[in-house]
């Protein structure tokens, strides 16, 4: 009775699953329409969600299914092609930018400041507006030729800053022992420093401070050039936090006008011809989209993203696996109408192993075809490894890249269990080392030179990997690797990249070798639906991270780097921290 009562249920459960599914499925269903871009529209593009690499089509990405609500990113590919289309089309008389809790990475800040300034170009207006400014948002918005602020409003111009968590003195009170094994010479590679010590070493703050200080610099020397003040100005402002109110904004001239919302409507009718504010003819970016037609062509370059951290298992739309990229690998060296392969990376790297699979793929992929590599905001430790392959590397000036370097880490907790818990264990095994990485004991001195051996091994094969591919000396790639991460412009002036520039000048390049004009993007690989992923675990991951975020806040950040901790396994070829940049 109990069997058949648990099938029932459970034939219950899946069948109003799917008609819940069913229904959502045709409320989201996208309706055909025929979108029509009035005479002198405005493109209204609201920057007030996260932006990633790709705006997805899924009805079902990001659902919320406890306000049952989307929650869907922005597209740097959307806001990208609509910004491109705008340029030229006689119906579109500006673009307005509305900001809100806008976040995204520094060279996708860089890609969107570039598009709008292409934009601004052809004579068109570009106005921004928002409440509150942040650093990234401002970066974007000094772009344009009219930065409004609101009267009350708040800026944040207060320069950069990286902080991270450590935890030395935690482990040692609960009892647990991180075990680190790092490349021989690795001085640079501290992305296991959280975990062994109170402070950074000298070698970790060396590289920041550089590190930030490119990006400074950079970030300070475009938004001088286009406010028309000086870099020393803006060092000032950001000192004293000088423009942190709007009356200070507006004096030191990071704003052109302080206005409320409304008025900054009233300014869009007068210049749009509108009898009415509500009469405005505004198109948003989701619509306007739509209505952009791509040519058909056999001809067709690649574009693979390589997104998020390098693991294991299947990989998804966050994380790059082995299976899944492989697959998308060989369709584009399989699809004769894809004539070249751009590999878009943004990466912080991960396993090693994985890496090295992708490595060998791409290395055969690019004897059949041009590859290209455009970095995004990280192509760092394997997100680098799997960039050498490539014939032409692009970065952006504030991409986070290099980080040549390896490490393996795991716990013991010998003296939680034993000492803190009274749990004992008695092991048999039949080798001296069968037991090597038990959670119950800690290392001994072997055992630690097998793994530095392996580990030494793995970064020597990562040097060779980098010096292969781009024809530079193994004692230079060394010396400049050791884990060490560097700026875009830097690697340029290293050898590690070869030029500076976004996506667009990548797929130029691909055309260009591969000898053709005219061309379609085909974007790879295709993800499993999130509908799909649904229909497997009915958004309970979903759920269980949005309620742990709402409970643990600020701390919820520092959660995630323990739980990436644990699920570290094996060589790891990953950047030296996760930088936090606010």
């Amino acid at each position: 009775m109990k069997i058949f009562l648990k099938a029932y249920l459970a034939s219950l459960l899946a069948g109003v699953t799917f008609v819940f599914l069913l229904v959502l499925s045709l409320l989201f269903m996208p309706k055909e329409e025929k979108i029509v871009v009035r005479k002198n529209s405005v493109l209204h593009l609201k920057l007030d969600r996260p932006i990633v690499e790709q705006a997805s089509n899924d009805p079902f990405e990001n659902f919320n299914f406890i306000s049952l609500e989307g929650e869907n990113a922005t597209g740097l590919n959307h806001l990208k092609k609509a910004l491109n289309a705008a340029k030229d089309d006689e119906n579109i008389k500006g673009v307005y930018l509305e900001f809100g809790m806008m976040s995204a990475g520094l060279s996708t800040l860089k890609e969107l400041r570039d598009a709008i300034l292409e934009f601004r170009s052809t004579g068109k207006f570009v106005w921004s507006y928002a409440d509150m400014y942040s650093q990234g948002s401002y970066y974007i918005a000094s772009a344009s030729d009219s930065v409004f602020f609101n009267p009350s409003g708040y800026m944040d111009w207060s320069g950069l800053s990286s902080s991270q968590p450590f935890m030395k003195d935690m482990f040692e009170k609960i009892g647990v022992e991180p075990v680190v094994v790092r490349g021989s010479n690795n001085r640079f590679k501290s992305a296991v420093e959280p975990f062994l010590t109170n402070e950074m070493s000298a070698e970790n703050r060396e590289q920041m401070e550089t590190l930030l200080g490119d990006i400074w610099s950079f970030m300070k020397a475009e938004v001088a050039d286009s406010r028309g003040t000086s870099v020393d100005s803006l060092q000032g402002i950001a000192d004293g936090m000088k423009a942190m109110i709007p009356a200070g904004a507006l004096k030191y001239g990071l704003v052109d006008k302080l206005i409320f919302r409304a008025d900054v409507a009233e300014k869009l009718k007068e210049i749009t011809g509108a009898k009415t504010i509500r009469t405005i003819p505004t198109i948003s970016l989701n619509r306007y989209v739509k209505t952009i037609s791509v040519p058909r062509t056999s001809n067709q370059i690649a574009v693979i993203y390589a997104q998020g951290d390098i693991v294991m298992g299947d990989g998804d739309a966050q994380s790059i696996g082995p299976a899944t990229f492989v697959e998308a690998i060989q369709k584009a060296v399989a699809d004769d109408d894809i004539k070249a392969i751009v590999l878009r990376v943004n990466s912080p790297g991960g396993s090693a192993l994985t890496s090295d699979v992708i490595h060998h793929e791409l290395v055969k992929a690019q004897k059949v075809k041009p590859l290209i590599v455009s970095m995004g905001d990280y192509a760092a430790s394997g997100g680098y490894f799997i960039s050498a392959p490539a014939d032409t590397i692009v970065a952006q000036p504030n991409t986070i890249t290099g980080s040549i370097g390896v490490f393996m880490m795991f716990v013991t907790a010998q003296e939680l269990l034993e000492n803190k818990m009274g749990v004992h264990f008695s092991t048999v095994k039949t080798a001296e080392m069968a037991d090597l990485g038990s959670l119950f004991r800690s290392l001994t001195d072997a055992e630690y030179k097998v793994l530095q051996h392996g580990v030494d091994e793995t970064y020597g094969q990562f040097i060779s990997k980098v010096v292969h591919g781009r024809g530079l000396d193994s004692l230079f790639v060394d010396s400049i690797g050791q884990g060490r991460v560097w700026s875009g412009v830097r690697a340029k002036e290293l050898g590690l990249v070869d030029l500076i520039g976004g996506l667009d000048l990548a797929i130029e390049i691909a055309a260009k070798k591969a000898g053709i004009t005219e061309y379609g993007i085909m974007e790879l690989p295709k993800h499993e639906s999130q509908l799909e992923k649904i229909m497997k675990s009915l958004g309970q991951e979903q759920m269980k991270e949005k309620m742990l975020r709402e409970e643990m806040g600020e701390f919820y950040d520092t959660y995630i780097m323990v739980q990436k901790m644990r699920s570290q396994q094996g060589m790891m070829a990953r950047m030296p921290v996760d930088i936090i940049i606010k």
